[in-house]
């Protein structure tokens, strides 16, 4: 032990180490970092549209729910480990500081999973090509992975465990493949189990997709090489126990509780349909990896087309790439799997961009409950881009390889590509609309002063009674209602996403709120309504959306007990 300890430390002491680990890093740093470099260059939170990000956590929101009768009664979410951590890590550096952490760090980290991935799978692949030509290739497949208008609209939109899953799928199948060499097999199969287990308490929607990934792999990889069904019983009874036993917190509640509502499924698959914006159609949108219903990014006028020709380039590299590997017998059942889930996606993104497809998709949800995870169906283009990330860069390698240029034209078709790539990506570092931080209004803060330590409020009921708002001073973009965790008293806000397609909340608790939040406006909704739910001071943000005036309260019977820039308090 004493001399592997020896053998191992003089490894990592030299400089050839310290140059293939840090590299790496920082490369993928330098480009998350200059994503957000406004948020990094000042104080202050980002209101995106899922992650107003609060300056504490209210943990109790993430355990408790609100029953019809105003009651509180225990519930599961798979947030409240994140709450928890994040709360605990805010303590000591400030939540603002984890928020601008965690979207540089997503982005770095697709990158560097990705890196990771293709550096180990390109020294096969590539294992013709000369070295000179060969350092390049996984630089580009991480950039391609983490830099793309897939992952842009969803960090625009707050959704930083969407790109934390969607990265995630590079390392398990990295840990895949070192799982299928000889070399310390087990120890892999049992962080593969690990990571596995813990990848729905990141995000539920890529864990699904990450799954029926690696059941193509797996499959394909059992029908090539048709090895003893006895290890692969083994190895998938240890990833089973494992997933079972770190998950069964939550899955006893899931079973006992079932999954989801149908009706409010049916009505998200048209909330979230996507919308053919970019060059080329549904087909050209989907090959593009837009789509996104929210739609954030947006690239330079007349660049969607040099986008399109950089698609289709793409795409023809990533099929002469996927070619060259799935020649080889050794990584066949990657090439196809990776293959197969790309091409449906690419089908599944083209059916929710018409309007039978979206009928014939919550036909398929209603009859299989598992496929309501896929409501958003934008989200599978990131299957796609993991297929262009892997394969177009060995595409490239190997035309380029084979073509006898001289390295002077061969680093100039490089740098000209990338320029062309960057140029068409450019809104991502001048678009200062989302990257811009903000801080929470000072009438909150004052207001939250008087509910916990004046008032000592038990329970605050916010109005506008809506999921998500519009805050003052944040050029006025949705964002997620932040005043459940903002509040340090529990509060309730509504879970309507103020849509048509949405004409009342969602749970029997939010619709008798609903129902006297309704009468309020009318003045039929009485303090001892509001007692009745449990709900002892009503919270009024006037400068948001259309509110209960003063007059119409207090002659219901409400009495104003605290007034400040907009921001009202009655009981």
């Amino acid at each position: 032990m004493r001399t592997r300890l020896l053998r191992l430390w003089d490894y990592v002491s030299t400089a050839a180490y310290w140059r293939r680990v840090l590299v790496p890093v920082v490369v993928f740093a330098i480009l998350a970092i200059s994503l957000w470099w406004r948020a990094w260059s000042t104080g202050g939170y980002l209101f995106l549209l899922d992650m107003p990000w609060p300056n504490h956590f209210q943990l109790s929101d993430y355990t408790s729910r609100l029953t019809p009768d105003g009651a509180v009664a225990e519930r599961v979410t798979l947030d409240w480990i994140w709450a928890a951590g994040f709360a605990a890590i805010g303590a000591l550096v400030g939540q603002a500081l984890i928020q601008k952490l965690l979207l540089s760090g997503v982005v770095a980290g697709a990158g560097l999973a990705m890196w990771l991935l293709s550096n180990t799978l390109y020294k096969r692949w590539l294992g013709g090509v000369s070295a000179s030509s060969t350092w390049w290739p996984p630089y580009a497949a991480g950039f391609i992975y983490c830099f793309n208008p897939y992952v842009m609209d969803r960090l625009w939109a707050g959704q930083w465990r969407v790109v934390a899953g969607y990265g995630l799928v590079s390392v398990l199948l990295y840990l895949y493949v070192r799982t299928t060499d000889a070399v310390r097999r087990g120890i892999w199969l049992a962080v593969a189990a690990v990571v596995y287990a813990l990848y729905p308490s990141l995000s539920v929607h890529w864990w699904v997709l990450c799954s029926a990934l690696l059941a193509v792999v797996v499959g394909v990889h059992w029908y090539m090489r048709r090895p003893d069904w006895r290890v692969g019983a083994r190895y998938a009874a240890i990833m089973a126990g494992v997933f079972v036993l770190i998950n069964s917190w939550w899955l006893w509640h899931v079973l006992r509780q079932g999954v989801g509502h149908a009706g409010t499924v049916a009505a998200d698959v048209g909330l979230f349909a996507m919308s053919p914006n970019l060059a080329g159609g549904p087909i050209g949108t989907a090959l593009g990896l837009g789509g996104f219903w929210y739609g954030a990014f947006r690239m330079l006028p007349g660049m969607q087309y040099v986008w399109l020709g950089l698609t289709v380039a793409v795409l023809f590299l990533t099929i002469v790439g996927w070619r060259c590997v799935a020649a080889q017998a050794r990584d066949r059942a990657i090439a196809y799997g990776v293959a197969a889930v790309g091409i449906a996606a690419m089908v599944l993104m083209v059916l929710a961009m018409s309007g039978w497809g979206v009928v014939l998709l919550q036909a398929a949800m209603g009859f299989f409950a598992p496929l309501q995870v896929l409501r958003d169906m934008s989200k599978v283009s990131g299957l796609l881009a993991l297929g262009y990330a892997l394969f177009a860069p060995v595409g490239l390698a190997v035309l380029l390889a084979r073509s006898g240029w001289r390295r002077s034209a061969y680093r100039a078709v490089l740098i000209a590509a990338g320029a062309l790539y960057v140029l068409a990506m450019l809104p991502a570092w001048t678009d200062a609309k989302y990257a811009t931080p903000h801080d929470y209004p000072a009438s909150w803060r004052a207001a939250d002063d008087y509910l916990t330590e004046e008032a000592e409020a038990e329970r605050v009921l916010v109005l506008p009674y809506v999921q998500y708002l519009r805050l003052p001073g944040n050029d006025r973009l949705l964002t997620a209602n932040p005043a459940n965790q903002f509040l340090r008293v529990p509060a309730v806000v509504g879970s309507s996403v103020a849509n048509p397609v949405y004409d009342e909340q969602r749970e029997p608790a939010d619709r008798r709120v609903g129902h006297f939040v309704g009468g309020l406006t009318r003045g039929a909704s009485t303090p001892q309504d509001m007692h009745d739910l449990n709900i002892d001071y009503l919270l009024v943000l006037d400068d948001i959306n259309a509110v209960p005036a003063d007059a119409v309260l207090q002659e219901a019977g409400f009495e104003l007990a605290y007034q400040r820039d907009g921001v009202r308090v009655y009981r």
